[in-house]
């Protein structure tokens, strides 16, 4: 029985290791490395339980083998126990991952929305600033055709300063030449008078 003594110490010793992993896992900062060490250490204390199971029923002493089924049964509610609240704590730690796992794809939609928002803000921008761009390139077009009516206007003013000189200038002309013919016609007007009142003067010698 001295085998059944060696794996019954190695199985207690595993179970208060599994005990004081469980203590330990609330305030356990790798959580998930613990649960690893207990996965293990309670597969070894099947191992030894398993080993104990032998030896009890190889036992032909019946009254020590009933002492030994005793333990046994013991051991198997302890083992039984432990397995339980491992898996319990696999299930939490597994519903916890994958709140987690939700968790993080809601931040990665939100993060996928919040630059797809982003990219869009950044079009809408570009399109603000090519609609600002055309518009200075319209204004800019408009104030060089403004500018170039002014100087169109400017040298219509000028051609028509011009042509009111010009027209100055030709009534006066008109004027003169208006002043002479008078002058010319008053000329003449006066010579015949002169010639006609001769030839009176003439006349009245004559029968005279």
């Amino acid at each position: 029985m001295a085998y059944f003594e060696e794996n019954e110490t190695q199985f207690l010793t595993r179970m208060e290791k599994v005990q004081k992993c469980f203590s330990q896992y609330p305030l356990s900062s790798n959580k998930q490395a613990l649960i690893v060490q207990l996965s293990s250490l309670i597969k070894e204390a099947n191992q030894q339980l398993q080993f104990m199971m032998i030896e009890v029923k190889e036992c032909r002493d019946l009254q020590k083998k009933s002492q030994l089924e005793g333990k046994i049964k013991k051991y198997n509610k302890q083992y039984k126990e432990v397995n339980q609240n491992m898996v319990q704590l696999q299930n939490e730690r597994e519903n916890m991952n994958q709140k987690q796992d939700k968790l993080f794809g809601v931040q990665v939609q939100k993060q996928q929305d919040q630059k797809t928002k982003l990219i869009g803000q950044t079009y809408d921008l570009q399109d603000v600033d090519k609609i600002a761009n055309e518009t200075l390139d319209l204004t800019n077009h408009i104030n060089a055709n403004i500018r170039n009516q002014n100087n169109q206007l400017l040298q219509a003013s000028e051609q028509n300063k011009d042509i009111g000189q010009d027209l100055t200038k030709i009534n006066s002309q008109v004027k003169t030449m208006s002043y002479r013919e008078e002058m010319s016609k008053l000329i003449k007007i006066c010579i015949i008078g002169i010639l006609t009142i001769g030839n009176i003067f003439l006349l009245c010698d004559k029968f005279s």
